[in-house]
């Protein structure tokens, strides 16, 4: 095995299923080609927002569908559990059942392969960067969903997220061979190799931000006047306004 892009670790922290912690390293390598267990159970599970898991993580609700020949190392927060190494960075899939009973497999690429995990963890900004809409917004006016338009055969693809909690999640299910052939495939995130720390995300410039934040100097001096006014209970003794001529009227007299 050798060794490709090792620099100093850089560790990013994120919940697994509400039981642990775990944080991912940045390096990310050639390792030995990796062997999938072909006889794997299938289960029901959540794939869970989290925007702190910088790389979508595959749990037993996912079904392996191709093996890349990267890897990278998954250290725990917590002494109770025990460090990953040489996790393979994998194609996934996941069924997900709409409320109309209509079905699909979901497929997810450049994951990480962690099959002992009860939920899965999805990054909304790895399928943002692919095109696809994700609102995880609970306070906002529109309803929360995954959302992806097909421009070639203009069908498309909305799935409603769920809450319990704080935690914002998709019910899922471990798809079978019969599920893979039968049901329609969505893609969620690029087949392009994911390397988070190189993703650059649309910003702001120094222009549009100073001109942004500086409406919060209007707002404050504005309510600093009106404080300023609202302080002098006798109207003949408020700090005279220019042009005002019935106060400038009430001093004179």
């Amino acid at each position: 095995m050798h060794a490709r892009g090792r620099r100093n670790p850089s560790w990013r922290s994120y919940s697994i299923s509400n039981v642990r912690i775990l944080r991912q390293c940045s390096t990310r390598r050639v390792g030995k080609v990796f062997v999938p267990n072909n006889k794997q159970g299938v289960f029901d599970g959540r794939v869970e927002m989290d925007s702190h898991a910088d790389t979508f993580a595959a749990g037993r609700n996912c079904i392996l569908m191709h093996c890349t020949e990267r890897v990278c190392d998954v250290m725990p927060c917590s002494e109770e559990h025990e460090a990953k190494s040489d996790v393979p960075t994998v194609q996934v899939a996941t069924g997900y059942t709409a409320a109309n009973g209509q079905r699909f497999v979901l497929i997810i690429n450049e994951a990480l392969w962690m099959p002992d995990l009860e939920n899965s963890l999805m990054n909304p900004n790895q399928l943002r960067h692919f095109g696809v809409e994700v609102q995880d917004n609970p306070f906002h006016r529109d309803p929360m969903v995954i959302r992806k338009d097909d421009e070639d055969d203009g069908n498309g693809f909305v799935a409603c997220l769920k809450t319990q909690g704080t935690v914002i999640y998709l019910d899922t299910w471990t798809p079978t061979d019969s599920d893979l052939r039968e049901f329609p495939h969505i893609q969620l995130t690029s087949s392009a190799e994911w390397n988070p720390n190189d993703i650059v995300f649309p910003g702001q410039s120094d222009a549009d931000i100073q001109e942004i934040e500086s409406r919060n100097v209007s707002k404050v001096d504005l309510n600093s006047r009106r404080m300023i006014d609202s302080s002098y209970g006798d109207p003949y003794s408020q700090a005279m306004k220019i042009y005002n001529v019935q106060t400038f009227s009430a001093r004179i007299m």
